[in-house]
C-alpha cells in the first residue's frame, strides 16, 4: 500500500462546473492529478520539521540519501523568476469586473488565480527549493512525474483526513 497524493488545478473547476473561461487551460495542461508514492517528505511549518514517511518496502535510510543527495544539487543552480501570463492592467479589469459581480449579488467570492510562465529550469528541484526560500506556502507540493515535474506554491489546502473523516475548507 502506497501513499497517496493528489493535486488539482484551478482550471479542473472551470471543466467540471462547465463555467465560461475567458483563458482556457493549455491543451497539454495537467488538471488532474494522482498517483501512489512508496515514500513521501513532510515538512511542517509549524514545528519547523521534517516528516519521512515510507511505504512498508522502502528503505527509509536509503530515501533519506537519496533526497540529501538532490537537495545538495539543487542548491548549484539558479532560476529565473516566472512571469504572470497577465499583466498588472489585465488583473486589475479582472478585479474589477469580480467586484462588480460581487455588489451585483451575482457572486460572494471569486478565486482570481492566473497561471505563472518561465523557461524549464535546469533543476525542478532547484525551482522549489528557490520557491520555498522566497516565499513558503503551508501546502506547497513537489512532484516528479517523469516526463513532468509539478511544483505547487498553495496557501490552502482543499481536503484534510483525520481518520475516516474527510473536510473540505
Amino acid at each position: 500500500a502506497g501513499l497517496v497524493a493528489v493535486a488539482l488545478a484551478y482550471d479542473l473547476g472551470g471543466q467540471l462546473d462547465r463555467l465560461r473561461l475567458t483563458r482556457p487551460p493549455p491543451p497539454d495542461a495537467t488538471v488532474l492529478f494522482a498517483a501512489a508514492y512508496d515514500w513521501l517528505l513532510e515538512y511542517d511549518y509549524r514545528r519547523d520539521l521534517y516528516r519521512l514517511h515510507t511505504g512498508d518496502r522502502v528503505d527509509s535510510e536509503q530515501c533519506l540519501a537519496r533526497f540529501r543527495r538532490r537537495a545538495a544539487a539543487a542548491h548549484r543552480f539558479t532560476v529565473s523568476p516566472p512571469r504572470p501570463e497577465l499583466g498588472k492592467q489585465a488583473h486589475l479589469e479582472r478585479v474589477r469586473r469580480a467586484l462588480e459581480h460581487i455588489a451585483a449579488g451575482d457572486i460572494y467570492q471569486v478565486n482570481l488565480a492566473q497561471r505563472f510562465v518561465g523557461a524549464s529550469p535546469a533543476s525542478p528541484v532547484a525551482a522549489f527549493a528557490e520557491l520555498q526560500r522566497v516565499h513558503p506556502m503551508p501546502f506547497a507540493a513537489y512532484f516528479d512525474l517523469g516526463e513532468r515535474t509539478l511544483l505547487s506554491n498553495s496557501p490552502e489546502c482543499l481536503l484534510r483526513r483525520q481518520g475516516v473523516e474527510v473536510a473540505t475548507f
